[in-house]
This record gives C-alpha cells, sequence and structure tokens, in this order.
C-alpha cells in the first residue's frame, strides 16, 4: 500500500490550533493510517468508519450525525454519541502516542456540533491526488508533456483501489466515490493524451481499449484510441471505432458521438497532416518510459531531444535479437520463445525493436500483463480483440454463432453477433476451444503473438497458451512470453510457466546485464562518454540498462552516483514484495559498512535469526542481494544506496544507534 508520508510544515495563521502530526492516511483504497512508514491497525469496522468520514472532510467539522450515519447508516443507536467518543479516543491513541494525557492538543479536535481532524493536505492521499492532477492539468495547457506525466503518472500512483474500500456505501461516501472515479478517470485520459503527444501512440493501444472495454460509451477515449491507431498506420481500424461508438450511442441513448469524434474521422479520411505522428521523445534504446515523468531541466531536457530519431541502433543482446528474429522469418510451424530477464534489463525493449524489424514480413500482436491483477485471461483478451476487428464482419457473424463463449470474453463483438440466445458463462474447456477457432480463422498468414510480463498473469493464461500450441502446431505462429527472473517465485502461474519448457519447439534466452562494453556504446549513444565515465556507472549499477540511464540522465553537469527517486521508488517497491521484515533488514544492511552481517542485524531487529536468514533468501531470491561463496552483498552499489535513500534522517539515526548497541552485545 502506498501511503503519502507527512512532512511536519508551519502552522499557517488562519490554522492556528491545527496541530502537526507524524500521520499520514490513504483512502484510495483500503482505509488505512501510518506513522512513521509503519502501518497502524485502526480496530474495528466502525472506528474505521468515523476516522474515513472525518479524512473526507480534513480541517473542516463533521457532525456527530454525519458521524452516526456513516458508521450505523439508517440503524442509528438510542445514543450514538457515547460510542463515537469512545472511537475517538481509541484513534487519539493509536495515532498520536505521543499524547500522554488528554490535556495535550490532539488532531482529533472536539469542536460543536462533532469533531474536526486538523491534519495538512499532503497527510491525506485523495487530497494530494487532486492537487497533482490541477499541476497535470496546467502543465497540459502550457503544451509541457512531459511534466504533465510526471504529475498525473504520481497522481496516479496514488490509487490503491476503490475510495474506502470494504466500508459501507453512505450517500455522502458514494458521492465521494463518484467524483474520485471520474476524476480518476479524466486522470487517465490526459495522461494517455500527452503520451501520444511525446510519440507513444502505439504503446498506449492496449490500455485505452481496455478502458473503452469497461466505458463503452466514453467518447474521449475512443477518440484517443483512434488517434493512437491511426498515427500507428491502422487507419481502418480507427474509423472501426468511431462507427462502433456511433452504433452504441444510437442504440442506447439514441444520440451521435460529439463534434470532435466527427471532425477527427473528416481528418483522418483526409489524412489531415496535422495527425501525424510525433517522434518519441525517449529514445528506443532501454531507455525506460518512466523516465519521462521525471522533472527535468533545461540541460536534461536537450539531451532528450537528441535522442528523438525516428530509428535507432540496437545496443546490448544482440545475439539473443538475431537468433530470434532468424526463427520467426524461417518459421514453418507454431514456435514458442521465452525470454527472461532482471527488471531494466531490456525485455520490453527486445520486443519493439523486434517487432519493428519484422513489419514487413509478419503480423505482431502484443499483450501485457499488470501487476496485482490477474483477470482471467486478460492478456489474451487484449490479443483477441485485435485479431477479432482483422475479420470480415460475415466471417466473425458466423464465427461468433458457432463458438459464442468469445462473446463472454469479449463483450464487444455482442453487437456483431447474430444469435443473442444464448446468456450462460461458458466452461473453461468451451472458451479454450473458441479462442482456437478464433486463432485458426484469423492467423492466416504468419504472426507473431507477444505476452509480456506472464509472470502477473493468470493461471488460465499460461494453460490456455500450452493448449494453442498444441492444436495449432501447423500454424506458422510464433508465440513469445516474458518474464522477470526477480519475480517469479512469487508468480501465481510459477508451476504453469515451468511446464512450458515441455513444449516443443521452444526457445529460451535469459537477458543477462550489460557488458561494459554495451555500456560504453549505450551511452555514447545519446552523448560524447569517456570510457572511465561508462566504466564507474557500469559498476555503480550492475550493468543494469535501465538504472545506467536513469542515473546518467539525473546528471546534469558532474556525474553523481546516487539513484535518483524513480529508481529508489523502482527497487524499493521489489522488496515491499517480499514483506515487511525484508524491507526492514535490507534497509538497516544498507547502512552497514561492514559485510552484511546476520547475527548483527538479529540482534539490531531483534529477530531470531532463522526470520533474518528467511528475509536474506527472499532478498537474493528477488536479485537485491547476491552470495558469493560464504559473504552475501548487495547486487550492486545503487541498490544499496537506494534502500539508504529510502530512509529519512531520524530513520538512519536510529538503525545506526541500535547497529551500534547490537555490535557491542556481540563483541
Amino acid at each position: 500500500m502506498f501511503v503519502l508520508s507527512c512532512v511536519p510544515r508551519k502552522t499557517p495563521s488562519h490554522m492556528s490550533d491545527t496541530i502537526e502530526s507524524a500521520a499520514s492516511y490513504s483512502v484510495l483504497g483500503p482505509v488505512t493510517a501510518a506513522l512513521n512508514g509503519e502501518i497502524v491497525s485502526l480496530g474495528g469496522p466502525r472506528q474505521i468508519a468515523v476516522l474515513a468520514r472525518l479524512l473526507l472532510s480534513p480541517r473542516r467539522v463533521v457532525s456527530m450525525e454525519q458521524l452516526a450515519v456513516a458508521v450505523w447508516e439508517d440503524e442509528i443507536p438510542a445514543q450514538p454519541h457515547i460510542a463515537i467518543r469512545s472511537y475517538i479516543s481509541n484513534l487519539r491513541k493509536l495515532l498520536e502516542p505521543h499524547r500522554t494525557n488528554r490535556h495535550m492538543p490532539s488532531c482529533f479536535v472536539n469542536i460543536a456540533p462533532g469533531y474536526r481532524l486538523d491534519i495538512p493536505d499532503e497527510a491525506v492521499d485523495w487530497v494530494a491526488f487532486e492537487k497533482f492532477l490541477s499541476q497535470g492539468r496546467a502543465a497540459y495547457r502550457n503544451q509541457d508533456y512531459l511534466q504533465t506525466v510526471n504529475f498525473l503518472g504520481t497522481a496516479l500512483d496514488l490509487w490503491q483501489g476503490e475510495p474506502c474500500a470494504g466500508l459501507t456505501g453512505t450517500e455522502t461516501l458514494m458521492g465521494f466515490r463518484n467524483r474520485l472515479g471520474e476524476q480518476r478517470l479524466a486522470a487517465t485520459e490526459l495522461l494517455l493524451d500527452a503520451r501520444i503527444h511525446l510519440g507513444e501512440h502505439k504503446a498506449v493501444i492496449p490500455e485505452i481499449e481496455a478502458l473503452i472495454a469497461n466505458n463503452p460509451l466514453r467518447e474521449k477515449l475512443t477518440e484517443l484510441a483512434m488517434l493512437a491507431l491511426y498515427q500507428s498506420g491502422r487507419q481502418s481500424e480507427a474509423l472501426t471505432m468511431a462507427q462502433t461508438l456511433r452504433d452504441r450511442l444510437v442504440d442506447q441513448l439514441g444520440i451521435d458521438p460529439g463534434q470532435p469524434i466527427q471532425d477527427l474521422e473528416v481528418k483522418i479520411l483526409n489524412q489531415d497532416q496535422t495527425l501525424a505522428p510525433r517522434k518519441q521523445v525517449l529514445s528506443q534504446i532501454l531507455v525506460p518510459p518512466s523516465l519521462a515523468a521525471l522533472p527535468q531541466s533545461e540541460a536534461i531536457q536537450q539531451e532528450l531531444d537528441l535522442q528523438a530519431t525516428d530509428v535507432s541502433p540496437y545496443i546490448g543482446h544482440a545475439q539473443e535479437l538475431h537468433k530470434v528474429q532468424k526463427a520467426i522469418r524461417q518459421l514453418t510451424e507454431a514456435e514458442l520463445f521465452i525470454i527472461s530477464g532482471e527488471p531494466g534489463v531490456g525485455k520490453t525493449n527486445l520486443i519493439e525493436t523486434l517487432s519493428k524489424q519484422l513489419n514487413d514480413t509478419v503480423t505482431f500482436y502484443r499483450s501485457s500483463c499488470l501487476e496485482n491483477d490477474s483477470t482471467w485471461l486478460w492478456p489474451w483478451t487484449q490479443i483477441l480483440s485485435a485479431l477479432a476487428q482483422t475479420l470480415p464482419k460475415k466471417t466473425l457473424k458466423d464465427l461468433l454463432d458457432q463458438h459464442p463463449a468469445l462473446v463472454s470474453l469479449l463483450p464487444q463483438l455482442s453487437k456483431t453477433k447474430t444469435n443473442a440466445a444464448e446468456s450462460v458463462m461458458p466452461s473453461k474447456a468451451h472458451t479454450f476451444a473458441s479462442i482456437d477457432a478464433l486463432l485458426e480463422t484469423a492467423c492466416e498468414t504468419k504472426t507473431v503473438l507477444s505476452i509480456e510480463d506472464i509472470h502477473h498473469s493468470d493461471r488460465d493464461s499460461v494453460d490456455l497458451l500450452s493448449f494453442i500450441m498444441q492444436s495449432n502446431r501447423k500454424k506458422k505462429i510464433a508465440f513469445i512470453i516474458t518474464y522477470s527472473t526477480t519475480e517469479f517465485h512469487q508468480a501465481a502461474a510459477k508451476g504453469e510457466i515451468k511446464d512450458l519448457a515441455r513444449i516443443r519447439p521452444m526457445q529460451r534466452f535469459e537477458l543477462n546485464s550489460f557488458s561494459p562494453e554495451d555500456t560504453f556504446e549505450l551511452l555514447n549513444e545519446h552523448k560524447p562518454t569517456s570510457s572511465k565515465t561508462s566504466a564507474t556507472l557500469h559498476s555503480y549499477c550492475g550493468g543494469n540498462p535501465q538504472m545506467i540511464v536513469e542515473t546518467f540522465f539525473a546528471s546534469t553537469n558532474d556525474l553523481q552516483l546516487q539513484p535518483n527517486k524513480n529508481v529508489i521508488d523502482l527497487i524499493t517497491r521489489r522488496a515491499e514484495r517480499l514483506g515487511e521484515t525484508t524491507t526492514s533488514v535490507l534497509k538497516t544492511a544498507s547502512l552497514l559498512s561492514m559485510p552484511f552481517n546476520l547475527d548483527l542485524i538479529s540482534h539490531c531487529h531483534k529477530r531470531t535469526i532463522t526470520e533474518i536468514e528467511d528475509a536474506t533468501i527472499a532478498a537474493i531470491q528477488a536479485g537485491l542481494l547476491v552470495e558469493e561463496a560464504d559473504d552475501i552483498q548487495f547486487r550492486s552499489r545503487i541498490i544499496q544506496d537506494a534502500f539508504a535513500a529510502s530512509q529519512s534522517g531520524l530513520e538512519k539515526r536510529q538503525k545506526t544507534r541500535q547497529l551500534r548497541n547490537a555490535e557491542t552485545m556481540l563483541v
């Protein structure tokens, strides 16, 4: 759970009774609170409902009546104020441990006719979301699309699910959810719009199609999809999108699409030059899209502009690229390609380069799995939706009549289906057979189907791949999947992915870190760089190209060997997936000036050596630590620095003191 940290600030004069708090709160998902980064158990659902209602109106008085409705709705007891005061008292004890007696000031202010929660804006995630959204809109109006992506990406990262998830939907809460939900969708649309302006028209298509599936009447999404498709050379599909929206609006509301859709249709038909795709601001060479989300100085912006070329030479893993490319060009039957590697090593870049280089000989379809979202057959839904759009209408109608299970998986096809009698949810076997039939019909020529980050997928998506590989053996289809070696051990479909090794024909490629020579070539592709600087960066980042590029472009003049915020977030998130103990152990170990000492860390954390060993093993599996002979150390210096930089000065001093005490005890 991402919880926005609260930075103490000076109390404004007009809020003289506002008390500074060390707590931070999240309502964009389950209601949570944290003290100094540690999640606090908030008690039962009624007590949480009281806190949630106060968080919806920070620094405003919420009456006893409003609090009672939030807790009991229509079944309010005879004297609700007694229970509410008890809940407030409990919350004070949990969230204000420094408050040793009732006469000390409290953030929970008792003021007629109820209570007020006096906390700064930055302590509540939904207030921060609206602030970042406002900044993103301002940047977009100024045509600063890099900053737009920065602000909106930060805003959307705050979301962890439905606001106040798990609480009963009172009228006030439902209004809050609806308002924030609309703002979230608007922020997503504007972010996608900015990314198209930055030349990412191909990358955003699957994301927009997924949003349209959940918001079929949302005209702005269709407008963005049309623009992205047209700029990707898919003019007919762009026009089909407009017609599909028109049919839905006429059937359900009796209206036509708005003027923006109509104007865009005309421009597409006329191949208006104003719709020409923009050059991608970031190089296709392993420069991660997340780099565009970082605040850029003028010097960095100039460097990024130098990278904006239509075609870039491929750097790193050239041998693997050549082997896959050659195998696909010579494809005579279905074949599976498995590509693995640590995060940031270049799996996505290899797929993108492969797609460009094979564009003249094969049809390429890409999908990706989403972290923390194992929706049934989601990666296949993206591919099948694109395949279905390539079929003539009559062929598609005939296929749907014979295999109605496709409509359950792809509800957007329901308008095409002629026989709507069946509404029973099909079985897994029927669904698999129907998908197989769609591939059999649509893949007449050599085709590549790519699924990225399959370690995030559901089990049935992997089983479906095995099924299709066996039943379409004679088809010229190349199936490419990628997964992260550092997250594989946590994958829900780990067993099913391992079973793919039995499939034949199959080729497996594990992408390793860059060599010093690759690093030198990568950096000099962007600007002249000395071999000494290149070697220093390579060693500091452990040869990880994403971290190399992030560190390189974060240094405006002299090379600064320190992780930027983006790298810190990427690395610490990998640890957070492993649990609180592993994260805490790594933070402590990052402050050690000596080799990794399990006994010392065990004494420092007052945990058994077995618990510390288990946490260390998990970190080794996640690629954060390495074990060489009898020594354990961080995989690279940048990883160690990231964990150190993720802690406040107070945390570091506290842990350093604990380490000294533990060291004294051991001696």
